[in-house]
């Protein structure tokens, strides 16, 4: 028996492929153009938006796996001449596992097939080096999942693209939500996938993950006591990234499959699909095509339900969305900390059909959001803060016993203190808990990689990769041009107390007091020891000889340096770079935060 035809996710719908006979190469000459229209106009539609007259030739990133979904895909971008004018150009990313014997074989015969479609192919291999024998993992599916995202966002990166197509369809999307009904979802989980996302499992890697853009907030208020000169660039916020576009969701796979047959599109089929005992999916999409189910389970209910949920959920976060717009917020920038004023009449909600916890759990998810160092935004966490934060128009409490607590919440890694309480608004405060001692304890040690000389306009330099640290910031650091990289071993940690204490003691008056006012005018409290410290390995004299100790030579978040370091100033690294100095950057991590009236950054 021969393995299964194997290039692509080992099953992007879970579980890993069984071996079977290989899949056989199904296709038929065109004889109609009819059966493109609908699916190259909602094609065109869903591009739209990313094909602007003005700008550059887009360029977007296919998924393809050689079924028959990423197959019509291809063919239906290879088919698109015009969006707004510009013809896209797409590069098609085929993923080989390397988990069985032939696979690179398979891939390339994909990769002539996308030619034929005068598509570029890329096979991207995985590698699983870091992992051990994969055959021995048993979580291999979810280990599979996060290599192939890596590498699809790796790849896009590369070639400058923000865009990856897949090919999901209704089909997928009825699966999905009669899986989730199984798994015990209830309410907004059940409106399936989205037609759009972040790219997934990519966390920390500088543009992919909402980053690669940054841009100034307007409208940026000053600190009460300047430090720094006007040459120092102000704080950014990092947007960007690479995103997940599905185009076909509205389409059945019989309607793919017609296409492909109507305009002789090749793909390859895999019988491990088809495999009812293979995954609980297999199971599902074979009770689904059999329609054996009752009514109120069958593919129709399933995606009339999935178009209600999100048609619900849209409401409910274009209603967030308005009372987030009245809320006034300021956000440091330097510090992480937010002080938000909710107006007592908040919220009121128009419509019977929306429950208000389901927008003030989003519209408080939007606040966490901007300050938070974790990504666990899930609704029935945020059952306390919601009866922290809200109090009724008639009065009375949300919950009384939880407003009869200190006041003082916790949250996603934050702490939440109420504030002035009066008959117009509420004060709050959000600020990063302070760290555990196992957090103060971790370092993060920077690598400098060897830079070319177009990525800069300079000479060949050393630098660091861009690191998210703390969930919070992104920083980066330049070696000087004449020293080694590696002289001088920088690292990444929390401001601690005995690194603040050793700090204070390295300086002269003058040095004292200039720290003092930046630290009195930006952090106060604890606050200060929830900030990011570049640190540096000394050398310490005492009774026993030279002690190696971490020397702090930047708080990049405040806008400090030691001498020999300097923020990065706007214009780039100096032409003349003999000056000796070490130079790092800081920018905010992503928010959906846009300055208004309401909306003032300090920073």
């Amino acid at each position: 028996m021969s393995p299964s035809f194997q290039f692509g996710p080992i099953n992007r719908h879970r579980g890993r492929r069984a071996e079977g006979a290989i899949g056989r190469m199904l296709y038929s000459k065109a004889t109609s153009s009819a059966t493109s229209g609908p699916l190259q106009k909602q094609l065109r539609n869903a591009l739209r938006p990313l094909c602007r007259a003005d700008g550059p030739r887009p360029q977007l990133g296919l998924a393809i796996s050689g079924g028959v979904d990423s197959m019509a895909l291809a063919g239906l971008c290879s088919e698109l001449t015009t969006v707004a004018g510009r013809r896209p150009s797409f590069i098609g990313f085929i993923v080989d596992h390397q988990l069985r014997k032939g696979s690179n074989e398979e891939a390339q015969s994909v990769a002539e097939k996308l030619r034929s479609l005068r598509i570029r192919p890329r096979v991207l291999t995985l590698d699983w080096s870091q992992h051990g024998d994969p055959s021995t993992l048993r979580n291999l599916e979810s280990v599979a999942r996060r290599l192939r995202y890596q590498a699809l966002g790796t790849a896009c990166r590369e070639h400058d693209i923000k865009s990856l197509l897949v090919a999901h369809h209704a089909d997928d999307q009825a699966e999905t939500v009669l899986l989730r009904i199984l798994g015990g979802y209830l309410g907004f989980g059940l409106r399936g996938v989205r037609s759009d996302r972040p790219m997934p499992e990519c966390e920390g890697m500088y543009g992919i993950s909402r980053s690669g853009s940054p841009r100034h907030l307007t409208k940026h208020t000053s600190p009460p006591t300047t430090i720094t000169k006007s040459r120092t660039p102000r704080p950014q916020v990092e947007g960007g990234g690479v995103s997940i576009l599905r185009p076909l969701l509205s389409f059945k796979k019989d309607q793919l499959v017609a296409y492909c047959r109507a305009t002789g599109v090749e793909w390859f089929e895999d019988s491990t699909n088809t495999d009812q005992t293979y995954t609980s999916r297999n199971t599902v999409r074979s009770l689904l095509q059999g329609n054996t189910l009752p009514m109120a389970l069958r593919e129709p209910r399933l995606l009339a339900l999935a178009s209600t949920h999100a048609e619900r959920k849209a409401h409910v976060e274009h209603l967030a969305d308005q009372a987030f717009g009245q809320t006034r917020i300021t956000l440091d920038l330097r510090t992480g900390t937010a002080d938000i004023r909710i107006p007592t009449t908040f919220p009121s909600f128009p419509t019977a059909s929306t429950r208000a916890y389901d927008v003030q759990a989003v519209f408080v998810w939007r606040l966490i959001d901007l300050v938070t160092p974790t990504d666990d935004g899930s609704l029935q966490s945020l059952h306390d803060i919601i009866g922290f934060l809200f109090r009724d128009p008639a009065g009375n409490d949300l919950d009384e016993a939880l407003l009869a607590a200190p006041k003082t919440c916790l949250v996603a890694g934050l702490v939440v203190t109420r504030g002035e309480q009066t008959a117009e608004f509420s004060q709050f405060g959000m600020q990063r808990m302070p760290p555990y001692l196992a957090e103060t304890a971790c370092t993060h040690a920077l690598q400098y990689k060897p830079q070319r000389a177009g990525d800069s306009g300079h000479e060949r330099h050393h630098s660091t990769d861009w690191f998210l640290w703390d969930k919070r910031y992104w920083l980066r650091l330049h070696a000087p041009k004449q020293h080694p990289p590696d002289e001088l071993a920088a690292q990444i940690q929390f401001l601690t107390r005995p690194l603040l204490t050793a700090l204070r003691q390295s300086m002269d008056g003058r040095q004292l007091k200039r720290l003092k006012r930046l630290l009195d005018a930006s952090s106060h409290g604890t606050t200060r020891f929830t900030l990011p410290a570049i640190t540096v390995r000394s050398a310490a004299a005492s009774p026993r000889g030279a002690v190696a100790s971490q020397q702090v030579v930047a708080l990049p978040t405040l806008g400090w340096s030691a001498e020999g370091w300097e923020q990065l100033p706007v214009t780039g690294l100096p032409e003349d770079r003999t000056s000796g100095k070490w130079y790092w950057e800081v920018r905010y991590k992503h928010i959906d935060f846009a300055v208004s009236d309401e909306h003032t950054v300090v920073g």
